[in-house]
């Protein structure tokens, strides 16, 4: 199995039921069974988003539980997420919980490192409920299409979120990012 369909594929899985883990005061990714995982060396183009990422709705599928340690490293996301994910997000982590307080997160330890994203000028990163989440050494090219800067972060109820020593093709700002339900 091609190594990009298999890593869509099991993480999609490893993702779908964090929303009832959520709800217990505390969550142990080794009640199911989830072990860390490393997505890296790969080149995706032109994906409508990288639903690997992307809960497909915890309330009912009850397949796995929120992922405890992911890295993401030395991809090239090419064009991605022109017509997909949450926000439109070229990378999404977006359990299915109802409730979202960033003291309670689903997802833990999600590092996305040393990637390179061309973009249409859609968010880079879509987080909720993700605690521990690191973007960093990251290089960022727009199509030529893109005219404006876009938001390239939106984080909704994240804690311990690091951005850091990325190259965007214009100093990144503050309007660059948009979050809620975070301290």
């Amino acid at each position: 199995m091609n190594k990009r369909i298999f890593f869509l594929s099991f993480v999609a899985v490893l993702l779908s039921a964090a929303a009832k883990a959520a709800s217990a005061d505390t969550i142990h990714a080794e009640q199911f069974g989830i072990l860390p995982y490393t997505y890296e060396n790969q080149t995706v183009k032109m994906q409508e988003a990288l639903n690997g990422c992307k809960e497909q709705g915890a309330e009912g599928w009850y397949e796995s539980g929120p992922v405890n340690d992911v890295l993401i490293e030395n991809n090239s996301f090419i064009e991605c997420a022109f017509n997909g994910g949450p926000a439109g997000a070229v990378i999404a982590l977006n359990p299915s919980n109802r409730i979202v307080d960033a003291n309670r997160p689903v997802h833990r330890n999600v590092r996305i490192i040393g990637n390179r994203f061309r973009s249409f000028g859609n968010p880079l990163l879509f987080a909720k409920s993700t605690q521990g989440l690191t973007f960093r050494n990251n290089t960022v090219t727009y199509s030529p299409e893109v005219k404006n800067q876009p938001k390239l972060f939106l984080l909704n109820g994240c804690k311990d979120v690091c951005i850091e020593k990325n190259q965007f093709p214009a100093p990144l700002d503050k309007e660059q990012t948009q979050t809620s339900n975070m301290p």
